[in-house]
């Protein structure tokens, strides 16, 4: 059964945690064990096995509890995750950035706030920071190659400093079919198709 449709009509119990996760590049194959309220009957499952399919990238995060309310398994079309397979572009500032460690303490804040792994990578940032400084005193200069809802917030970022820029599109294609963002515990997979093995 797919999972999305799936989650609509199940709910997983808070509590329950990732127990095994197996990957071999293209597939995956993830147990999640439930967590069961006290005097559950024996005929309650214990465990839900889910499969992914034609998986692009794996990530695992810091081991957490989830907090109170926050659901144990997710899937969704709408996630910053998927930023890096969609459309990118690239903003060229032509007037030298004010104050760089205020910009780019507020660029990383936002990123941050948008669980975006790495936000570094999208600056055009030489061989270090210090590289990126004399790099933004310029009068024209490549700020950055990102993802377009990503570039988007910057671009409100460089307008609050009244930095002047020019937006470009280095790729405008989104991936098809659509990608997914699957969520077990500490677990993020971006794959094309998720099923839960009833």
């Amino acid at each position: 059964m797919d999972l999305a449709s799936y989650l609509k009509k199940e709910s997983i119990p808070p509590g329950s945690r990732l127990s095994r996760f197996e990957w071999d590049g293209a597939h995956a194959e993830a147990t999640i064990k439930l967590s069961l309220p006290p005097g559950s009957n024996g005929n309650a499952k214990w465990s839900l096995t889910f499969v992914l399919s034609e998986v692009l990238e794996c990530s695992f995060h810091k081991p957490k509890t989830p907090p109170a309310g926050e659901e144990a398994v997710t899937i969704t079309q709408e996630d910053p995750f998927l930023w890096d397979y969609g459309p990118w572009t690239a903003l060229f500032a032509n007037t030298p950035l004010p104050d760089p460690r205020d910009f780019l303490f507020e660029y990383l804040k936002l990123c941050a706030a948008l669980r975006i792994a790495q936000p570094l990578r999208y600056l055009n940032h030489g061989e270090d920071l210090k590289a990126w400084e004399s790099i933004v005193f310029s009068t024209a200069y490549l700020l950055l190659e990102a993802p377009s809802p990503l570039a988007a917030k910057v671009e409100e970022l460089l307008t609050e400093r009244k930095v002047f820029y020019t937006s470009l599109p280095v790729s405008t294609t989104d991936p098809t079919p659509p990608l997914v963002v699957v969520r077990l515990n500490e677990c993020s997979v971006v794959c094309r198709k998720a099923t839960v093995r009833t």
